[in-house]
């Protein structure tokens, strides 16, 4: 990372290119600096990665507990038989979609979906779903063992889907505008409702719980993302942003989410750990 930063396109926002605003938003060990572009409205850290690390260090380097760690074939037969009930609640997502969809057949994509257990619980939810995994080894488990249909891209999947579900991810990929124009062409035939969740980067948020804001940046998390780069991205596209915690303490209103709320583009509370960011794309014109 030291010989990284000596590059001057280090500063360079990692999603579309420009260079950072002046001001040095927060630094973690010294060499790490939490910076906004001064185009796409993007929290990031520089020194930024190269593409070529970024994908080694996923592939081979990248652990974060249960959420990549492969379980045991006890184990696994355990959470199968409580439908991965420590991975936490889809139930509210699910809800989303049935709510904007009824009784549709709903294809849903689960983007960055580890070894596959949110995939396998819409796919039992009644959706069709494809799970998209970079890391060879988690995508590999998913098919051999949840029967999943699990890709190594999603340059292999059509634009024909109804959803983009992706949990925890966008912090992590080399470029969250290029995985919003993604979501973009897989919805393109049809558009369809992008559900995205991450780390929660707003300023509501680092004033609530600033050591824990500062906590949620940095070697794993290269991006962080809060309601002014959605703000940015998303425009005039129906959307809306929300916050939770685990705890309870904040809580997102997924349960009144609707296409008429949607075209209000309204925030909520943005003060949680977690970020949500909902919103209706439309249709796309083909190339």
């Amino acid at each position: 990372m030291i010989r990284r930063s000596l590059d001057s396109k280090s500063k360079h926002c990692p999603s579309c290119g420009a260079e950072p605003r002046p001001e040095k938003l927060d630094r973690r060990f010294g060499i790490m600096v939490l910076r906004r572009c001064s185009s796409c409205d993007l929290l990031f850290r520089t020194p930024t990665d190269t593409q070529a690390h970024s994908n080694q260090f996923y592939q081979s380097d990248y652990t974060e507990g249960s959420v990549t760690e492969l379980p045991s074939s006890k184990s696994l037969q355990e959470m199968i038989a409580s439908e991965f009930s420590t991975k936490g609640d889809l139930g509210p997502y699910v809800d989303i979609i049935k709510r904007f969809f009824g009784d549709k057949t709903v294809k849903l994509i689960d983007y960055g979906c580890s070894w596959g257990y949110n995939t396998w619980r819409f796919e039992r939810a009644g959706f069709k779903t494809s799970g998209v995994e970079v890391s060879r080894p988690r995508c590999d488990f998913g098919r051999a063992n949840l029967h999943i249909d699990a890709r190594y891209t999603s340059s292999e999947l059509n634009s024909d889907h109804d959803v983009f579900f992706s949990s925890h991810v966008f912090e992590h990929v080399p470029s969250p505008r290029d995985s919003f124009l993604e979501a973009t062409r897989l919805l393109g035939n049809k558009g369809g409702l992008l559900i995205v969740i991450t780390p929660n980067g707003c300023a509501d948020f680092r004033a609530a719980r600033p050591s824990r804001w500062h906590e949620l940046w940095g070697r794993k998390h290269p991006n962080f993302l809060d309601e002014k780069f959605w703000r940015a991205i998303l425009g005039s596209i129906p959307h809306a942003i929300m916050s939770r915690n685990e705890d309870g303490t904040v809580v997102a209103p997924l349960d009144s989410l609707c296409p008429e709320l949607l075209k209000a583009s309204q925030k909520f509370d943005l003060s949680g750990e977690e970020l949500i960011a909902v919103a209706q794309l439309p249709k796309q014109e083909p190339f």
